[in-house]
């Protein structure tokens, strides 16, 4: 019986150790710790933002992977993004404008974005930028209600072009250097990222980007990635043939009304 089971042990294992080796890559997620007392957590803050009363279901209770909105925000889900890869692997960057939850948060390619800060939970400094192509940071725009424990509507100065590839940025004095999307110096994931749908309709593509600032391992309440929440509305680079022709139609519609004005 003895043989038996451990010839049966052996099966198991090794059938195992075949389908890591030949399986996609599984899924990963940042921990989320509990907002601080006074401050919201991802579920609250979705409330917040979105309006309605939003609940979670899978994952981190702290973070579930899916919310459901009712009342003033029936229609809306917000389906959290992976945050890294079980496995070695660099993740391939995730589509501004037609990404699923299957991909990785860590880098972006392709499309205009707007961004708007929506939320914050920090008595730091804020900024909110990119970093593109492995460069340096960029700042985009600066938040400016420091101190301020509270939801925003700070908006980006118009629209911006992201090519090919880039990473998020929040940089504040804590410290003094910026945390992007992909890696960072201190080795930590300091933004995860959800997916919402429903809330503008299906020509636009919005992703919500939940920065932490802090990591305290020891603590209870760090990382709670709640200390700067900024809004991403994507829109479609428009092809340089498409953009001809809409000039061409322009200069022909203005000809025509010339003509039928003499």
């Amino acid at each position: 019986m003895k043989d038996f089971d451990m010839t049966k042990l052996k099966v198991i294992l090794t059938a195992a150790l075949i389908f890591a080796a030949a399986g996609t890559a599984i899924a990963g997620f940042t921990d989320v710790k509990p907002s601080r007392p006074g401050e919201l957590g991802i579920e609250a803050l979705l409330d917040g933002i979105y309006g309605g009363d939003f609940s979670g279901s899978g994952g981190d209770i702290d973070a579930h992977i899916t919310y459901t909105g009712s009342g003033d925000s029936a229609g809306i889900t917000a389906t959290r993004i992976q945050d890294f890869l079980d496995r070695d692997g660099t993740p391939d960057p995730i589509n501004l404008l037609t990404g699923t939850a299957t991909d990785v948060d860590q880098f972006w390619t392709d499309g205009i974005a707007n961004a708007t800060a929506r939320a914050v939970y920090a008595g730091y400094t804020q900024q909110f930028g990119y970093r593109q192509n492995g460069g340096d940071y960029t700042k985009w725009f600066d938040v400016t209600s420091t101190s301020t424990f509270d939801f925003l509507n700070v908006q980006s100065p118009g629209s911006h072009t992201f090519s090919p590839t880039w990473e998020w940025a929040r940089w504040g004095n804590n410290p003094d250097e910026p945390w992007f999307s992909g890696p960072n110096t201190d080795g930590l994931d300091h933004m995860i990222t959800y997916l919402i749908t429903g809330a503008y309709g299906a020509e636009t593509t919005t992703w919500l980007l939940f920065f932490s600032d802090l990591y305290d391992p020891t603590g209870d309440y760090e990382p709670d990635f709640n200390d700067l929440v900024v809004e991403i509305q994507a829109t479609v680079i428009p092809a340089p043939g498409a953009v001809l022709l809409g000039s061409v139609g322009i200069v022909v519609v203005g000809w025509l009304k010339r003509r039928k004005t003499l």
